[in-house]
């Protein structure tokens, strides 16, 4: 697992992003976003996504949240991405 760090509008070209709107890559693989809330009552909070999760999983973990610091969220969306492969690897075996 190598993973890094884009701005997605780096990531995803083609759309409007956010000027801190962050995409988590695994290699080529988008694993997930992290963006601040600019409107509304979560306003100033650091949103996080976990995008390689299928829709239909029956996952019990977490695949989005909420932080304060934009660290701790893109903390969250990587322990989120390690339960996700952890899972995938018990599924395999």
């Amino acid at each position: 697992m190598q993973i890094s760090w884009k701005l997605t509008r780096d990531a995803i070209p083609d759309a409007l992003w956010q000027p801190q709107d962050l995409t988590a890559l695994d290699g080529d693989q988008v694993i997930g976003r992290v963006y601040r809330i600019e409107h509304g009552p979560g306003e100033g909070l650091w949103h996080w996504t976990l995008m390689a999760a299928p829709h239909n999983s029956c996952s019990t973990s977490r695949v989005s949240g909420h932080e304060r610091e934009r660290g701790r969220a893109g903390r969250r969306l990587l322990e989120a991405y390690q339960v996700l492969l952890q899972s995938r690897t018990r599924g395999a075996a």
